[in-house]
C-alpha cells in the first residue's frame, strides 16, 4: 500500500468514527491558539499543536480529531540510513479530548488493523505492549485476541516507562507537559514463521532486538500534566527535575502511526526507503550520480541519508525555517551540510546537486502538502545557495583540518624510517598510501613543508587516514613477541603521536572561523578513525559565548511553557477576540494576577478579559494599547500577549484599589476580590491602531515588490511593525545590487 493510499485510508476510517480531519501543524511548534511552544525546537509529534486542548485551556470544535502530521526529530540522526530511522516523517493520529478513552481507543486500533474493510492484517502477526501497571489496556487487547483464538499471554507484554510512557521516560524524567502511559502495536516482518505456542516476554524482547517485530502504531492515554524545570538552564541535555504530576482536567487520547513504516509493512518490504515515500527521489539520485543504489553498503546508506535529509530540509524551509548558526536554522543547516557531505564524499558529486532533487520531492508531495508547491522557488533557491556556501566552507575547513595533522605526521616519519633502516620494522607492513609516503620521504622526495596541496574531498590520501593507518599497524606490532622492551618503547611513542586527536579548541576554531560544524568535523574524522574532543569543544564554545555575552541566547529556545496563573479558582477560558471589527467593547474581567518584584506587588498587574478588542503581539506586530475602565477604577493597557488562547493584558492602575506592597498571596486575594467578574469597557487607542495598520499594510506591499524585483523565491522571514516604523526581513541568497534597490523602490512606491 502506498503512503498516499494509507494516509487517505487512515483519515477516512476515523472520519467514519465521528472525527474531524484537522490540518497538519507547522514543523515550527505553534499550537492551535497560535502560541509558539518554546519547550520544543520542532514539532515532533501529532499532539504538539493540541496541548491547549489536552490542558483544557482551549476547546476544539470537535472533541474527536484526526491528522496526518509533519514531524521532525534528530535524536536518532546517526541511525538514519538503516531500514527504519528517519528525521522527517509523517505521523497519522487520532485524538480524543475528554471524549473516549482507553477501551474505545484500543477498539478503534484493532478494527483498523484487522478489519478486511481497512488494513486487514493477520492478527497472528500482531503483538502489543502496555505500561507495566496498565491493567485496563492489557485486558482490552486480551479481549480482542481471545475473540480470534489467540492466547493474550503470548501477544501482550508489560514494559517500563522508557518504551511505554509518552514521552519516553516521562514518568520520572519529563519533559513538562501532558503525558501518560501508552500501548504500542507491532507487526511480525521476519521471513521466519510467526511464533506459536508458549511465547514469553523474554522471547518477545529477544525477537524485538533482532528487528523481527516492527512498531507501527502507538496509543497514548493522556492523563497527567508533568511538572518540573531544567536541572541546568545552560545545559539542557542534563534534563528536567520533577516537581509534580497532577491529573489533567480530563482524560484524552493521542495516537501515532508512522506512515512510512506502516506502508513498508503493508507492502511486504524490508526498509522504509523501499516505499514510494522515497523511491522517486532515490531513482533521480541514481540517475544524476551514475551510481547504482545497491552498489555497496556505503553508497546505499549515503543515498538514503541524502533522501531523508532532503525531505526534512524542504519541509523546514516551506514552514519558514532558514539556515542559520543557531536554533532551528542550525539544525536545518546541519541537515543540508550532512547530505551534501555524503553526496560529495561518497557519491562523487563535484557540482551542486541537492536542489535538483528538491524538484522531484515537491512534485511528489506538493499535492497533499501545498506549502511545498507554493514555496517551490524559495526551497530551490535556499538549497542551491546553502550548498554553494558549504562547498566553499568545506574547502577551507578541510584544508585547515588536514594541516592540523601535518606536524604529527612529520614527527612519526623520521623514527619509522630509522627503525626500518635498523631492521626493526618493514615499511611493507603499512598500507600502500603510507608506503608511498615513506618511500618518498626516504628518497628525499618529500618536501620539508609537506604541503597539503589542493584538497580533494574524494581522496583517501590525506594525513588523517595516514596517521590512522600508522597507528593501526603499530597496534598490531605491539602484540608481537619479536620485539624487545626498547623497541616497544619506541613504537609506543610513535603510536602515541599517531593517535593524536582533534582538540576541542581546534574543532571550535574550525566552526568559529570557517563555519565548519562540529558534526561535519566528527564525520570526517570518524571516517579516518580519528576522535574529536567534544567536551573541549563545548568548553571553548561556552568561553566564546561568555566573551560575547551570547550565552543567554538559548534561554528563549529552552524556556519551557509556563503560563500566567490568574487570581481565580480556575484558569480563564480562551479569550474571544473582537478587534477585527471594533476598537471598543463591553466585557468582563475573567482573571487577574500581580506582577511581583523585591518590594512586593506594584501598580502593574495582568488581567484577562472574556472578550477583548486589544490585538496581542504576534508575528512581529506590536500589541494595541489603551484603557480598561470599570466602576471606580481605570487601567492603562501597556502590552498584550497571548498564552494558550488567553489574551494577557499588562496594565498599570491609574485609579482605583490596587495591591501595591502586598506579598503575592495577599495581592492575589485583593485583586480577586476587587476585579474578578467586574464589567468593564475596553477601549483601544484607535489613532495608534491606524498607524500600526498602515505599516502592516506596507509590509505586504514590500513583500510583493521584493518578489517582483528579486524573484518569487523571496518570502518573509520576520518583521517588526509598530506605530512609528516597520522592518521587513526576507530570504534572498544573494547580495542586492543597486539596480535591484531602484527597481524595488519603484515597485514599492507604485503600489501606494
Amino acid at each position: 500500500m502506498s503512503p498516499h493510499e494509507l494516509r487517505r485510508k487512515y483519515l477516512d476510517f476515523f472520519i467514519s468514527k465521528g472525527h474531524s480531519e484537522h490540518p497538519s501543524g507547522s514543523l515550527i511548534p505553534n499550537d492551535v491558539t497560535g502560541r509558539l511552544d518554546e519547550s520544543l525546537l520542532f514539532n515532533g509529534a501529532g499532539m504538539v499543536q493540541f496541548k491547549p486542548y489536552f490542558r483544557g485551556v482551549a476547546e476544539p470544535s470537535n472533541k474527536r480529531l484526526t491528522t496526518a502530521q509533519k514531524c521532525f526529530r534528530t535524536g536518532d540522526i546517526e541511525e538514519v540510513g538503516d531500514d527504519s530511522h528517519l528525521t522527517f516523517f509523517e505521523m497519522l493520529g487520532n485524538f480524543s479530548f475528554g471524549d473516549y478513552f482507553k477501551t474505545q481507543a484500543v477498539d478503534y486500533s484493532w478494527e483498523f488493523l484487522t478489519s478486511k474493510e481497512w488494513l486487514g492484517l493477520d492478527p497472528t502477526r500482531l503483538s502489543f505492549t502496555v505500561f507495566e501497571t496498565d491493567d485496563e489496556a492489557w485486558e482490552r487487547w486480551a479481549f480482542h485476541l481471545r475473540g480470534v483464538g489467540i492466547d493474550p499471554e503470548t501477544r501482550v507484554f508489560r514494559l517500563g516507562e522508557e518504551t511505554n510512557y509518552w514521552p519516553a521516560g516521562a514518568f520520572s524524567k519529563g519533559p513538562p507537559g501532558p503525558c501518560g502511559p501508552n500501548s504500542e502495536m507491532f507487526f511480525w516482518t521476519s521471513d521466519e514463521p510467526v511464533p506459536t505456542g508458549a511465547y514469553s516476554r523474554e522471547d518477545w524482547l529477544r525477537d524485538d532486538d533482532a528487528k523481527k517485530w516492527v512498531e507501527i502504531w502507538n496509543d497514548v492515554f493522556i492523563q497527567y500534566e508533568w511538572q518540573g524545570s531544567l536541572r541546568d538552564a545552560s545545559r539542557p541535555e542534563k534534563g528536567y527535575e520533577k516537581s509534580g504530576m497532577p491529573d489533567l482536567p480530563f482524560q484524552s487520547i493521542d495516537t501515532g502511526m508512522g506512515l512510512e513504516r506502516t506502508s513498508m509493512v503493508l507492502s511486504g518490504l524490508k526498509s522504509v526507503y523501499d516505499t514510494e515515500a522515497f523511491q522517486p527521489v532515490l531513482r533521480r539520485l541514481v540517475e544524476i550520480s551514475g551510481r547504482a543504489y545497491d552498489e555497496s553498503p556505503e553508497v546505499q546508506r549515503a543515498m538514503r541519508i541524502v533522501a531523508d535529509h532532503l525531505r526534512g530540509a524542504c519541509f523546514c524551509i516551506a514552514d519558514g525555517v532558514l539556515p542559520a548558526n543557531n536554533g532551528r536554522g542550525y539544525v536545518l543547516r546541519r541537515l543540508i551540510r550532512r547530505a551534501v557531505l555524503k553526496g560529495a564524499r561518497t557519491l562523487g558529486f563535484g557540482e551542486l546537486f541537492f536542489y535538483d532533487l528538491a524538484e522531484v520531492l515537491v512534485d511528489q508531495m506538493g499535492g497533499h502538502y501545498s506549502e511545498l508547491a507554493d514555496r517551490r522557488a524559495m526551497i530551490l533557491e535556499t538549497l542551491r545557495n546553502e550548498e554553494a556556501l558549504f562547498r566553499r566552507t568545506l574547502e577551507a575547513g578541510y584544508e585547515k583540518l588536514l594541516e592540523n595533522f601535518i606536524d604529527p605526521l612529520k614527527q612519526v616519519i623520521s623514527p619509522i624510517l630509522s627503525m626500518h633502516n635498523e631492521g626493526i620494522i618493514d615499511i611493507s607492513q603499512f598500507d600502500i598510501s603510507v608506503q608511498d609516503l615513506l618511500y618518498r620521504a626516504r628518497n628525499g622526495e618529500l618536501i620539508a613543508e609537506f604541503s597539503v596541496g589542493s584538497s580533494n574531498l574524494l581522496s583517501s590520501d590525506n594525513p588523517l587516514e595516514m596517521l590512522n593507518s600508522i597507528k593501526a599497524t603499530f597496534d598490531d606490532l605491539m602484540t608481537s613477541d619479536r620485539y624487545d622492551e626498547a623497541d616497544r618503547e619506541e613504537m609506543q611513542w610513535i603510536q602515541h603521536i599517531a593517535s593524536s586527536r582533534i582538540s576541542g579548541k581546534f574543532a571550535f576554531q574550525l566552526y568559529d572561523t570557517f563555519g565548519f560544524p562540529l558534526e561535519v568535523t566528527q564525520e570526517i574524522c570518524e571516517e579516518a578513525g580519528v576522535t574529536v574532543d567534544v567536551e573541549g569543544y563545548r568548553e571553548a564554545m561556552a568561553a566564546a559565548q561568555e566573551r560575547s555575552r551570547a550565552g543567554a541566547g538559548m534561554d528563549t529556545v529552552y524556556g519551557g511553557v509556563g503560563v500566567i496563573l490568574f487570581a481565580t479558582e480556575s484558569r480563564p477560558e480562551a479569550t474571544e477576540f473582537l478587534g477585527y471589527g471594533m476598537t471598543e467593547a463591553e466585557t468582563e474581567i475573567s482573571g487577574a494576577h500581580p506582577v511581583m518584584d523585591e518590594d512586593g506587588a506594584g501598580d502593574e498587574f495582568v488581567v484577562a478579559l472574556r472578550a477583548t478588542p486589544f490585538y496581542a503581539e504576534s508575528g512581529g506586530q506590536v500589541a494595541d494599547t489603551g484603557v480598561i475602565e470599570g466602576d471606580g477604577f481605570r487601567m492603562r493597557v501597556l502590552d498584550v500577549t497571548k498564552q494558550d488562547g488567553i489574551f494577557v493584558h499588562m496594565v498599570r492602575l491609574e485609579a482605583g484599589e490596587g495591591a501595591k506592597g502586598l506579598d503575592q498571596d495577599a495581592a492575589v486575594r485583593r485583586l480577586n476580590e476587587r476585579y474578578f467578574n467586574q464589567p468593564v469597557k475596553a477601549v483601544v487607542d484607535s489613532d495608534r491602531r491606524r498607524a500600526i495598520t498602515r505599516n502592516h499594510t506596507a509590509t505586504h506591499l514590500m513583500h510583493a515588490a521584493l518578489r517582483e524585483t528579486l524573484g518569487t523565491h523571496v518570502t518573509q522571514a520576520g518583521s517588526l511593525v509598530n506605530d512609528e516604523v516597520l522592518r521587513f526581513d526576507f530570504t534572498h541568497g544573494r547580495r542586492c545590487r543597486r539596480t535591484n534597490s531602484l527597481g524595488l523602490s519603484n515597485g514599492f512606491t507604485s503600489r501606494y
